[in-house]
C-alpha cells in the first residue's frame, strides 16, 4: 500500500508518498511544471516512484498551488515568464532547506544523499538544485533546460523583451549561477536528460550542451519524438535510471 499525507514546512506545502513498509528510504522529491501545482502535475507519478522504493516529496513551486501568488503568474505569458528563473532559484533553495532542517528529522529517510525528478520548470528546478547541493546525487529531467541564463535569453526572444537595465541585470545574475557555464557543480551526479524532439517550448539543445561539455557515463541524453511532453517509454527510461543508480 502507498501512503499519501500533506504536510507543510515554514509555509512550504507538501504531498508525501511512501510504501507503507516501515523501511527507511531515500527521498526523491517531485518539481511540477509552470503554473501547475504539486498534486496536478505529478500525474501519478509519486506513486510509482514510491515503488520503486522512495520517499517521495512532492512540493508546490514558489508562487504556485496552495502558495499562489497572482502578482507572479497572474496576466499575459509574457508576464508569467518574466518570473520563471526567479520561481526555480527559490523553489529549489525551498527544497533543499526543506530536506536539512525538516525532512531528515520528520521521516525515516537517509541523511546523506537524496533523489530529485523534475518536469519542465520542475526539472530546471532539479539541476539547479543539484548544482548546489552536494547530497542530491542523481537527477531525472523530463523536457528541462540545465541552463537558466539561455532559458531566459531564448524567452527573451520569444516574447520581445527589451534589454532594459533590470532585464540586463537579472540576465548577469542568472549567469553568475547557471549550472550549465558552471558545469563542474553537475560534474559526478547521476543526470538522465529526456527531451523532446521537437520542443519549442524548452529547446533539447540546452540539454545536450551539458550532456557533451559533461561527457561523462553517468549522464545521459536521450531525444523522443514528441514536443514538450513526456511520453510512456521516455518515463520508463527514467525509471530504469533511477534503478540503476
Amino acid at each position: 500500500m502507498i501512503l499519501k499525507t500533506f504536510h507543510s514546512y515554514k509555509d512550504i506545502p507538501y504531498t508525501r508518498y511512501e510504501r507503507d513498509d516501515h523501511t527507511k528510504k531515500s527521498l526523491l522529491f517531485f518539481f511540477h511544471g509552470f503554473t501547475s501545482n504539486k498534486d496536478e502535475g505529478i500525474m501519478g507519478r509519486g506513486e510509482a516512484l514510491s515503488e520503486l522504493g522512495y520517499l517521495v516529496i512532492a512540493i508546490d513551486a514558489y508562487a504556485h498551488g496552495a502558495r499562489i501568488d497572482e502578482a507572479i503568474i497572474g496576466g499575459s505569458a509574457s508576464d508569467k515568464y518574466r518570473h520563471l528563473i526567479d520561481i526555480i532559484i527559490h523553489t529549489a533553495r525551498d527544497a533543499k532547506d526543506l530536506f536539512m532542517n525538516h525532512l531528515v528529522t520528520t521521516f525515516n529517510i537517509t541523511n546523506d544523499t537524496y533523489y530529485a525528478f523534475g518536469v519542465s520548470m520542475g526539472a530546471a528546478t532539479a539541476l539547479y538544485l543539484g548544482s548546489i547541493d552536494t547530497k542530491l546525487k542523481t537527477i531525472i529531467s523530463i523536457v528541462g533546460s540545465p541552463s537558466l541564463y539561455a532559458l531566459y535569453l531564448y524567452k527573451q526572444s520569444l516574447f520581445g523583451w527589451e534589454n532594459t537595465p533590470s532585464f540586463k541585470e537579472k540576465l548577469a545574475y542568472y549567469q553568475s549561477i547557471d549550472p550549465l557555464i558552471h558545469y563542474e557543480t553537475l560534474k559526478d551526479k547521476h543526470i538522465f536528460l529526456g527531451c523532446g524532439k521537437f520542443d519549442e517550448v524548452v529547446p533539447p539543445k540546452f540539454a545536450k550542451a551539458l550532456s557533451d561539455t559533461l561527457n561523462q557515463e553517468k549522464t545521459v541524453f536521450k531525444l523522443y519524438e514528441v514536443g514538450h511532453s513526456s511520453t510512456e517509454e521516455m518515463l520508463q527510461d527514467a525509471y530504469n535510471f533511477l534503478v540503476k543508480y
